[in-house]
């Protein structure tokens, strides 16, 4: 009977220590949104019960605005689980570092505003959440128009790259490693001829050129689902090739 007596103790106990843990499941803390010209970055880190490590969702929204033209924004994230041991209704920090580029070139003063980013539990989702909501932050894009470049000069001008971070065929790529991408001779690989228009394109439409960004999400398709089909490589590739050089820069 002591036994059982303890046990069910035990349960209710156990009971309400989860319970607890659900309580404080998640939080965001510090959370920042940083923006200029290129793109955004929200940063911050959550503060996660081991138990729901693997249900963290953070989505984002707000909108970009440069008062003749708005643009909404917005995104879903799954945190992934911390490598390493946890203690039961122990609480971890994750970093939280969520970046992408404008899907166009803004011009003038820039408003991001509305910016709400929210944590949320797959499995609880009327029951587990934080909300953070930012003040709005504020930046100026020059209104030049930029000439369209070529690979060959995107290559041996690094100093006039508008980012040093950016994102070719579904993976991110540093500077470096995109210009070792344009210095690389063309070999077997027929889809790396692609590759280097699709950076300088992607280049020129973040320095002010206009562009479609329909064809850039084609060629960046193309090579995610493994860039099979020469023909349509041949064909994304000379329509990028025409842009990079279609300007008649000094």
């Amino acid at each position: 009977m002591k036994k059982r007596f303890l046990f069910i103790v035990f349960i209710l106990l156990a009971g309400l220590a989860m319970m607890n843990a659900r309580a404080e499941a998640c939080q965001l803390e510090n959370v920042t949104i940083t923006a200029n010209c290129s793109g955004f970055t929200i940063s911050g880190e959550l503060l996660a019960n081991w138990y729901y490590h693997e249900y963290a969702n953070i989505s984002y929204s707000f909108v970009v605005s440069n008062g003749t033209e708005s643009i909404d924004v917005s995104g879903r994230v799954t945190v992934q689980r911390v490598p390493g041991e946890y203690e039961w209704f122990e609480m971890y920090s994750i970093p939280l570092a969520i970046s992408d580029i404008w899907p166009k070139q803004f011009c003038g003063d820039v408003t991001v505003e509305g910016i709400t980013v929210i944590w949320h539990n797959t499995d609880y989702d009327s029951i587990l959440e934080d909300i953070v909501e930012l003040e709005p932050v504020t930046f100026y894009c020059p209104c030049s128009i930029w000439c369209p470049r070529t690979p060959g000069y995107w290559k041996n001008h690094s100093e006039s790259w508008p980012v040093s971070i950016m994102e070719i065929g579904g993976v991110s790529y540093t500077q470096a490693e995109l210009i070792e991408f344009l210095k690389t001779p063309l070999s077997k690989d027929k889809n790396l001829i692609l590759v280097k228009h699709l950076i300088a394109a992607k280049l020129n439409l973040l320095s002010g050129s206009s562009f479609s960004q329909d064809i850039l999400d084609e060629a960046d398709s193309y090579l995610m689902s493994g860039g099979f089909s020469k023909d349509y490589m041949t064909y994304l590739k000379d329509i990028l090739d025409e842009f990079n050089n279609s300007g008649d820069c000094d």
